[in-house]
């Protein structure tokens, strides 16, 4: 037997990493293209894993474009007539090796059947050779760049590269799962009282939002749209369920809350009002009586925020949330990933429902990717000025369908004296959508801000002799009040 044309030559072994042969596997992109001239499914399933830059052979590169062109034509199997003569039309006959490299790629592949292995083996070295050039770019860009260039602005760059790169070859080792097995486990779990994952118990409102969650807590891959409007507490109230989640699973890692709309400093100055029961303003003027300095002092030293994270960024793009959050969890672990106001991210599309739409559905892959749960903070429309108790439902979520099509949940906080002229101050915490437990959709819980003690309470009965208020069927208990600047309050004498 004759041995096969070296299409491209080993170059030398250098001492410099970037100068040595890039990884490949020569043999697993024959295989690749041995089995599709064997087989018609073969050539189908790599057609659709596989691009000719994922082959390092530059022979094998123009045969494997040729084999797509022809499956893009309807060319059901490679027959090597019509491969041979693809070859002398395109004027690459010698260039891929002609009969004799096509005959043996034949020869050397016993069986089709390891197409799929093959396929995992030529995609795992692309990959790495694209992080090789990737790296070799990066160091060129560092050397090249001007002396007074921001160091910050390429690791930004160098990480919107990876994780670019990183979304191209999600999945790579991915294989579907027999949901029997799936479903013993399941069963084997239920039947012993395991909770493999169990979701995050926050304790708010002496378990009212925990009640809300049906038990189950703060469940992981779990994306949550929580929308209000503009001034209805929706940052204070996320900040709250941040800091009981840190104090009463302080193992499970940091939360991290990204703001569009206010500073780290701004939710700093409200999450310490809250633990305090101190007006914002108050503490924007230093102006405290010698009460509230007492419990100024004793925030300091209990360190409520201690292990909560915040971060500003306006007009960030979803892949930027993604490598901060990357990040973050790295060293601080993500057990909750807070966005408010996630419809100020920046997204695609012109008109504001696509821009929306892209935003929200970026949020919901995160929640898989990062393993955590994400609270997107959002606006409700005008719309809901227009119905009788003007009590917020799904239809009223601003801007895009989007937001309740990819959400996991959907709450609203609703609160009466923001939206009507009532006088009552209370605030209603509202479980809209429920796509795992349906039978948690439309259920609510009303809590109540105690300013002595800087937390919530879940009074069982509410002022009106103890009778509880009925609403569409649905239970509601006690609320809390917010004033104008979004701190929630109670009772007079805040």
């Amino acid at each position: 037997m004759e041995p096969e044309p070296e299409a491209n030559p080993e170059p030398q072994v250098s001492s410099n990493p970037f100068e040595r042969v890039p990884p490949h596997d020569r043999r697993a992109e024959r295989g690749v293209l041995g089995a599709m001239l064997c087989d018609g499914r073969s050539a189908q399933i790599a057609d659709e894993d596989l691009v000719h830059e994922d082959f390092y052979d530059l022979a094998n590169q123009r045969l494997f474009k040729l084999f797509h062109d022809l499956i893009q034509e309807g060319h059901d199997d490679m027959d090597l007539i019509v491969v041979e003569a693809e070859m002398v039309k395109r004027r690459v006959y010698e260039h891929i090796g002609g009969n004799q490299y096509l005959r043996q790629l034949v020869y050397d592949t016993p069986t089709a059947a390891n197409i799929e292995r093959y396929i995992r083996i030529v995609k795992e070295f692309s990959l790495k050779r694209r992080l090789m050039n990737l790296a070799h770019n990066l160091v060129k860009q560092v050397v090249n760049t001007a002396p007074d260039s921001s160091a910050k602005e390429i690791l930004e760059e160098a990480e919107q590269k990876v994780y670019d790169l990183a979304a191209q070859f999600k999945g790579v080792n991915d294989e579907p799962s027999n949901l029997q097995v799936l479903a013993d486990e399941i069963a084997h779990n239920a039947l012993n009282d395991i909770r493999p994952r169990p979701g995050l118990q926050l304790g708010m409102a002496e378990g009212a939002i925990d009640d809300l969650l049906g038990g189950l807590g703060l469940e992981p891959f779990t994306y949550i749209v929580l929308a209000a409007r503009t001034s209805t507490g929706k940052t204070t109230f996320c900040s709250n369920v941040a800091m009981k989640l840190r104090a009463n699973n302080i193992d499970s890692g940091c939360p991290l809350i990204v703001s569009t709309e206010a500073s780290q400093y701004s939710i700093a100055r409200q999450c310490l009002a809250a633990a305090t029961g101190i007006h914002t303003r108050a503490l924007s003027l230093c102006n405290l009586t010698d009460n509230q300095k007492a419990a100024v002092e004793k925030s300091v030293l209990a360190k409520p925020l201690d292990g909560i994270y915040s971060i500003y960024c306006p007009g960030k793009t979803i892949a930027q949330i993604r490598a901060i959050a990357k990040r973050h969890k790295a060293y601080h672990g993500l057990p909750l990933m807070i966005v408010d106001l996630a419809g100020k991210l920046k997204g695609k599309g012109e008109k504001e429902y696509d821009r929306l739409s892209y935003i929200s559905a970026g949020l919901s892959e995160l929640k898989a990717e990062l393993e955590t749960t994400i609270i997107a903070c959002v606006q409700i429309s005008r719309g809901v000025f227009q119905s009788e108790d003007r009590r917020p439902e799904l239809q009223h979520l601003k801007g895009s369908g989007g937001w309740e099509e990819d959400a996991d949940m959907v709450w609203f906080l609703h609160r009466p004296a923001h939206v009507s002229k009532s006088t009552d101050p209370r605030t209603e915490v509202i479980c809209a959508k429920d796509r795992e437990h349906g039978d948690r959709a439309n259920k609510s819980v009303w809590i109540e801000w105690k300013a002595a003690s800087g937390q919530y309470i879940w009074p069982k009965e509410n002022d009106n002799g103890g009778e509880t208020e009925k609403h569409a069927g649905t239970q509601h208990q006690t609320a809390v009040g917010m004033d104008d600047s979004g701190m929630l309050f109670g009772p007079k004498g805040r």
